[in-house]
């Protein structure tokens, strides 16, 4: 060959092309139908292949969070990053920091993680331990190169998805009786948490099912409970308030949770099953309380006297509210009842009753009287948005008082509402014991802000606290 050009091409039989199918049917023990959802490199058939991490009998991932600009998935003993930006794409072909990660679980049971939840660090909780997945210098993107996972809580965590307020993300712990925080510590690189339940363990019992929060206008835990009972929790870090309440459910039960943010108030929904059908039910909102005092209430905006739809209620006693006036209470016959007049904004439901019972009293005085004999004599409340009739007071459920007629020398009217009610001390009816309490209770509109009580004791002169 002297002259021109040489149009050459070079087959290598060893080299090939990586491509990815789906398996859709299998024809044979050496056959498949397949999907192809990235070209192979020839129709020949080959050894050389591999299923992938998931799938079929290999299973799925079973947690998910978004965080620093990836889908992450945990579980099957490790967690991915998808593609930066590209939730759907996880090719750890790409060049560079965007391209997918991978890093297996080395310690605990791994095949399944309760769950991935991101708050300054995301976490990723096992049932043995909770574990940040960080990069190796604090406030750098995570990338393949950089992922670690460090050391974290050991209390596990329930598969129970948690809720974040602020930078504190709540969790159940694995056995899912309490409920945790945890927040990320700088100093330690790593998260600290704190049992929410300590001052009263028993709280949460039988058991966690579902946790929802409330931003606005206060920040809340709701947490339901695997007997259809509800637990609220209330907390303010600026002004050190946190508390517990209970919400129970008459003849009913609570089967799911729902919180939707609006800009004003955090409205929460409750699938509710009472009577053996299933109810799906909007709270009213706190701008709402004084007006919508009543449980699974209907509001009718009439006029109207006959009040229908109500089978849910058949032979039991409901109350009805105009405003925030109570009219009175009444049997539901044939599913529905008559006022005996026609009103305007009515609320039908069922009567919620709020208890309040104070902690053992023995922290007032210069030393400790919890063990002596003592009794309250007097108890001065400071109130608002009250209903007289509603609103008791007294040493135990059974033994209560309602509030005196008589406010500042005028006649109060019981059946109005009292917007604010600064009560000097009224007589408490209280015996001697150890265990000297207040109870207060209330079935309509009540807020109390303070209270505060004069006692006896029987070695010594009155006091007051």
């Amino acid at each position: 060959y002297t002259s021109g050009t040489a149009n050459l091409s070079i087959v290598y039989s060893g080299g090939g092309i990586e491509g990815i199918c789906r398996i859709m049917s299998i024809s044979s023990a050496t056959v498949a139908n397949v999907q192809i959802l990235q070209d192979m490199g020839s129709t020949d058939p080959s050894r050389n292949w591999n299923r992938g991490q998931w799938g079929g009998e290999n299973g799925y991932p079973n947690a998910t969070e978004l965080y620093e600009g990836r889908l992450w998935l945990g579980g099957k003993e490790g967690v991915w990053g998808s593609v930066s930006d590209a939730y759907r794409s996880f090719n750890r072909d790409i060049e560079g920091n965007s391209r997918s990660i991978f890093k297996s679980i080395g310690k605990g049971p791994v095949d399944e993680v309760s769950w991935l939840k991101a708050a300054s660090r995301m976490g990723l909780a096992l049932v043995s331990d909770i574990l940040p997945v960080r990069s190796s210098s604090f406030g750098e993107a995570i990338t393949q190169d950089n992922v670690r996972l460090g050391d974290g809580p050991d209390s596990g965590a329930a598969k129970v998805v948690p809720v974040r307020t602020k930078n504190a993300v709540y969790f159940v712990e694995a056995a899912g009786l309490a409920l945790y925080s945890m927040v990320y510590s700088p100093g330690d690189d790593g998260f600290q948490s704190e049992d929410q339940t300590l001052l009263h363990p028993d709280i949460c019992s039988p058991g966690i099912a579902e946790l929802a929060d409330t931003k606005r206008p206060e920040e809340r835990v709701l947490v339901r409970l695997s007997d259809g009972q509800a637990r609220l929790m209330l907390l303010d870090k600026t002004e050190g308030i946190q508390g517990w309440s209970r919400i129970t459910l008459a003849g009913g039960t609570i089967d799911r949770i729902i919180t939707l943010f609006a800009t004003d108030e955090t409205q929460i929904y409750a699938k509710i099953t009472y009577g053996g059908t299933g109810y799906l039910c909007k709270l009213a909102k706190f701008s709402e309380f004084n007006t919508r005092p009543a449980d699974l209430f209907t509001n009718y905006a009439g006029p109207i006297q006959t009040c229908t739809g109500l089978e849910r209620f058949n032979g039991v006693s409901v109350e009805a509210w105009v405003g925030s006036a109570k009219i009175g209470d009444f049997t539901v016959e044939g599913g529905q009842i008559d006022l005996g007049a026609s009103y305007s904004d009515v609320t039908v439901g069922l009567t919620i009753t709020a208890k309040y019972r104070s902690a053992k009293l023995g922290a007032y005085g210069e030393r400790s009287v919890m063990a002596m004999r003592k009794r309250i004599v007097n108890l001065a409340m400071y109130l608002r948005n009250v209903w007289h009739e509603t609103f008791r007071f007294g040493t135990e459920e059974g033994r209560t008082d309602a509030l005196p007629l008589v406010y500042k020398g005028a006649a109060l009217d019981a059946t109005a509402q009292i917007s604010e009610n600064d009560t000097v001390g009224v007589p408490f009816e209280g015996d001697y014991g150890v265990d000297s309490r207040v109870y207060i209770e209330a079935t309509g509109p009540a807020t109390v802000l303070a209270y505060s009580y004069e006692y006896e004791q029987s070695e010594r002169a009155a006091s007051a606290a």
